[in-house]
This record gives structure tokens, C-alpha cells and sequence, in this order.
């Protein structure tokens, strides 16, 4: 059984694009003839989509749109499991939709919501309760969301005395550093205690202050990552499993039948991303959220004012690796009491660089602050 990871970049609140993103990896998924696809935590809204969700139109559009790519899942052979936000009445949900062909087979709602650090999910929406499963082709598999995986008595555990043979985790894990070591060394401990495969997927991009590193993996029942995407950019990473610890499917709650017989175009079962050293690990998370933050907003250009220190170097620095320096402007601002040393180590920057640089003195508009503010500073 061939399974995909679709690790992907979604922009909050454009549900056109999204949409569009997410049919684009079912057809080049399907290309390689993958079973099973599963794209990131939210990714039909983009995470976290904030006050976004006290409008009903949103909520509306986004149910609009998984019903579009349920439909669009018709002409493929292939399991899809899609993050997204549902509603029943009037309370919503962080939930993971299971369809197969067209139709929608199994909704899971998130149960644990966090709301510690950067996390605010208790404001919006209520936990799960219900714990569906899949026996798809006869793989008995569990899907949970996030923080679900985390928790030593959380849903896993009933997933596990269900019969999972593969668990699948849609996630928007927010990065730090060495934060990728934290979840490897999770998810290899869940596996291996439990003998089973777990497929850990994350989103990948910039949200405000927040960024997504990716580096989803697909971890074997001994504890080793079989594949892992890349760190900081999107990624498909796919794996054919070709060994089930035992088959056991308790809890067909619901059950699609058949046999993997399609041949399948080859892949490298060996795919397993390089891991960033942490330098520039660090520079990679910079111009992503730098880069998502621009493009996101619809801004054309930035522009940086150059003191002829480290400091807005190295920002300059960022952005034209992040951007591009023809989307990049370089301003010397100085004043009286700026040296010459300092134009020209401005200047030498812009000409490394090759971009664009505009000296305009300051000392003028300064004098005017201070005659106007004399009588405040007296």
C-alpha cells in the first residue's frame, strides 16, 4: 500500500487557493498511484485562522469548499484525509475528513485542544467525542489531529485497542529550534510501543509570528523514520508500506473493500530529507516567515534602513535571499552624527548585493523635531 504525505503551504483564509493547492497534490499523487493521501492540520482555512471563525459565512465557505474536493476525489482511486473546520449546529470543530471516490466516509473531530503558548483553540472550538476508524482494503487505520498524538491517554490509546495498524496525524506544529528532534523522538516512542505505523503530517509556512517547518514523517512499528519530508518548504513524500505488524480490524465502522492490484510507478522508498544544521536551520525559518509574510499580505517590495551595522545587514541580507533583491530597497539615512565608515559600509552591502540604494539626509527633518519639541524638552 503506497501512502503519500502532502505537506503543504496554505495562506489563511484564501479558500480558493487552497482548494486549488490541495486538488493539485491529489492529481500528482494519483499519478504515482498512491492509496492513501493525507494533506496538514486546517489546511482548506490555513492555521490558525483566528477570529476568522466567529464568521459564519467563513465557516460556510470552507464546508464549500471540502464538499468541492470531495467531489473532485471522484475520479481517483486513493483514500484522502483533509484537514478542515466542521460544524454541527452551532458549535465548530479542528477536524480531519475521510473520503474515498467521492464520498464521505468518516469526519474526526480534534479532542484535545490546546491552549498554552501561541495556542488559542478552546476560544473557538469544542473537543471531539467520537473516535471513528477506517479498514480500508483491509488496513485497519486511526486518524487524529495535532495534539491528540501527544497525550499519553488520548485518543491514540482507543485507536490502538481498536485494532490501528497505521495512524495518521494531521498537524500545524509551530517551529522552534530543535523542535523537529521533540517530535521524532514522540512519534518513534508511540510506534515502537505500539507496533504500528505512524504517518505524521505538518503544515509548512509563515503565519504572522508564526512558522511551520514541515518535516512530516512516516515512522515504522521498531521506532525508525522510514521517509521525512523536507524542513521549511512543501514537500510529497511518499512510501510504500509493505509490512503490517498484524492484521486486526475490531472496529470496521467503516470498511472499503478491494485489493492493491494497480502497478505502481517507482519510488525510492529511501526518502528521507537531510536535516538542517542548526545555523541554518535558523535562517531557513527566518526567510520563511519573512517570505510567507510579504507574499501573504500582498506586499511588492521591502525596504531597509541601513545604519552600516550588523543588525540591518544581516536583515537586508534575509530579505534579499528570501525575496529577491529585485523585490528589495536599500535607504542610508544620515545624519550629523553618522560616520563616514558607516556610509560606506552601507553602501559596500547594497553593491554585494546588488541592489538598489538611496542615501537621503535626515539632519534637516531632525532639526525641525527638535525646534519643535524645544519647549516640551526644556
Amino acid at each position: 500500500m503506497r501512502l503519500a504525505i502532502a505537506q503543504i503551504n496554505p495562506t489563511v483564509g484564501d479558500l480558493t487557493g487552497n482548494t486549488a493547492k490541495i486538488k493539485q497534490y491529489i492529481r500528482q499523487a494519483a499519478a504515482y498511484k498512491v492509496d492513501i493521501l493525507c494533506f496538514p492540520e486546517m489546511c482548506v482555512t490555513g492555521y490558525p485562522p483566528e477570529d476568522l471563525l466567529f464568521k459564519p459565512q467563513f465557516i460556510k465557505d470552507n464546508l464549500s469548499s471540502v464538499d468541492d474536493i470531495v467531489s473532485f476525489s471522484r475520479q481517483f482511486d486513493m483514500l484522502v484525509i483533509v484537514g478542515f473546520v466542521d460544524r454541527r449546529g452551532t458549535d465548530i470543530f479542528n477536524a480531519a475528513a475521510m473520503f474515498y471516490k467521492g464520498d464521505m466516509l468518516a469526519v474526526y473531530h480534534k479532542h484535545i485542544l490546546p491552549n498554552y503558548g501561541v495556542f488559542d483553540e478552546k476560544r473557538y472550538f469544542k473537543p471531539g467525542i467520537c473516535i471513528p476508524m477506517l479498514n480500508f482494503k483491509g488496513v485497519t487505520l486511526g486518524v487524529n489531529i495535532c495534539e491528540d498524538i501527544w497525550e499519553d491517554e488520548g485518543p491514540l490509546k482507543h485507536q490502538i485497542k481498536d485494532g490501528a495498524q497505521l495512524i495518521i496525524n494531521i498537524s500545524a506544529s509551530p517551529y522552534h529550534m530543535g523542535k523537529w528532534r521533540q517530535r521524532k523522538a514522540l512519534l518513534a516512542r508511540r510506534a515502537e510501543d505500539n507496533h504500528i505505523w505512524v504517518a505524521y503530517n505538518n503544515l509548512v509556512g509563515g503565519q504572522d509570528e508564526l512558522v511551520f517547518d514541515g518535516h512530516s514523517m512516516i515512522v515504522s512499528p521498531y521506532g525508525n523514520i522510514a521517509a521525512s519530508g523536507a524542513q521549511f518548504e512543501e514537500d510529497l513524500i511518499m512510501y510504500n508500506l509493505t509490512q503490517l505488524t498484524y492484521s486486526c480490524s475490531k472496529a470496521e465502522h467503516v470498511s472499503v473493500k478491494g485489493e492493491i492490484t494497480k502497478p505502481k510507478p517507482y519510488i525510492d522508498n529511501k526518502n528521507i530529507a537531510d536535516v538542517l544544521p542548526p545555523d541554518a536551520e535558523i535562517y531557513h525559518a527566518l526567510m520563511l516567515g519573512l517570505r510567507d509574510y510579504v507574499n501573504k499580505n500582498g506586499f511588492s517590495c521591502v525596504v531597509v534602513g541601513l545604519s552600516g551595522g550588523i543588525d540591518s545587514a544581516l536583515t537586508a541580507v534575509i530579505i534579499s535571499d528570501a525575496l529577491g533583491k529585485q523585490n528589495l530597497k536599500l535607504v542610508f539615512m544620515p545624519t550629523d552624527y553618522s560616520s563616514n565608515e558607516s556610509y560606506q559600509d552601507a553602501g559596500e552591502l547594497a553593491d554585494n548585493l546588488g541592489v538598489h540604494f538611496s542615501v537621503i539626509p535626515i539632519q534637516g527633518i531632525f532639526n525641525q523635531y527638535l525646534e519643535l519639541l524645544y519647549d516640551s524638552f526644556a
